[in-house]
């Protein structure tokens, strides 16, 4: 799970709807609360795709498509408002009230191809599933859409899911990406299936007991060995007896009084000061050591990302070179 990505690796974005972070649509987050907005509307969206989008401002509040074939508005209510993306072509999504009248473009293209990856509950990828052995227990699926470009398209809906036994889906109710959490109550192997249309995904992986794993360990790169400006992801794994790799262990990074979920990022600087990394897994917090500055893709004070944020991807050589 040890990777060194050269930067500008890939764009990434994600719905954000934990309070203080950006959102992906035009409005202007410091308006005030009686002007009418939109958190979480992304600029392009899978087609047959859906979203959930949160609205606020001043009553009575009134959003509209000025496409209903390509944008449809199937609810709104109490803050929240449901859209389904029924047509390829671009629309607006008028927001209005009596203190502001905002509009919001919207595109929605076909997909062409998907990925799955491992998730942080936060929807922050880490990794590879297939072929992997990770933590039993609960963990989380983000399925990515893609255009002819590799392009991101948000959405969610478009996946169906076919559990192995020993596994349940464990839910929490759906937000504007394609993330599942998945329950693994049994270890051993395993076969997760997703179809996308006539894509399908059939994923092997093997899955470890917390009992089984005896300790933890950093993987990190010699900085020696790395030129200047190099990004480098520090992850970490779980060791069982005969030594094998246990990953997604959910691991919390902590450096200062900021935290990273998943893995830790950083664009390595020979001429920077020494930091100290705590690493927080299972039950063995350790810590390591680094020169450079971090990547704030996954920290904790805005875990799920935004938009045109540029900073390294953490999943495999699939993924390298994407636009998100």
């Amino acid at each position: 799970m040890l990777r060194l990505l050269s930067f500008p690796a890939c764009l990434f974005g994600a719905t954000c709807v934990i309070s203080g972070c950006a959102s992906g649509s035009d409005v202007d987050l410091e308006l005030p609360a009686t002007e009418a907005r939109i958190a979480g509307l992304e600029a392009r969206y899978a087609l047959g795709s859906r979203a959930t989008i949160r609205i606020s401002g001043a009553e009575p509040l009134t959003l509209e498509s000025s496409d209903p074939s390509v944008v449809r508005v199937e609810a709104f209510h109490a803050g929240v408002a449901e859209l389904r993306f029924v047509g390829p072509g671009r629309a607006r999504l008028v927001l209005e009230n009596e203190e502001s009248r905002t509009g919001h473009p919207v595109e929605v293209v076909r997909h062409e191809t998907s990925l799955v990856l491992l998730s942080e509950t936060p929807a922050i990828p880490i990794g590879e599933l297939a072929d992997q052995s990770i933590l039993a227990g609960r963990q989380d699926i983000l399925i990515l859409y893609l255009d002819a470009e590799d392009t991101r398209l948000y959405g969610y809906g478009l996946a169906e899911l076919t559990l192995s036994p020993g596994m349940e889906l464990c839910n929490e109710g759906p937000i504007s990406l394609e993330h599942h959490c998945l329950y693994i109550r049994e270890p051993g192997p395993h076969v997760l299936e997703v179809d996308v249309g006539d894509e399908r995904h059939v994923l092997r992986f093997q899955a470890v007991a917390q009992s089984d794993v005896v300790a933890v360990k950093v993987l990190q790169p010699d900085e020696d060995d790395l030129r200047a400006g190099t990004w480098v992801q520090i992850d970490v794994v779980g060791l069982t007896e005969d030594g094998s790799h246990v990953a997604s262990l959910h691991p919390r990074f902590v450096l200062g009084a900021g935290a990273y979920f998943g893995y830790f990022a950083y664009q390595y600087d020979p001429h920077a000061q020494t930091q100290t990394l705590g690493v927080e897994a299972l039950d063995w917090p350790t810590s390591t050591e680094f020169r450079g500055v971090p990547s704030e893709e996954n920290a904790l004070a805005c875990a799920l990302l935004t938009p045109g944020k540029k900073g390294p991807i953490p999943t495999s050589s699939p993924c390298l070179g994407l636009t998100f």
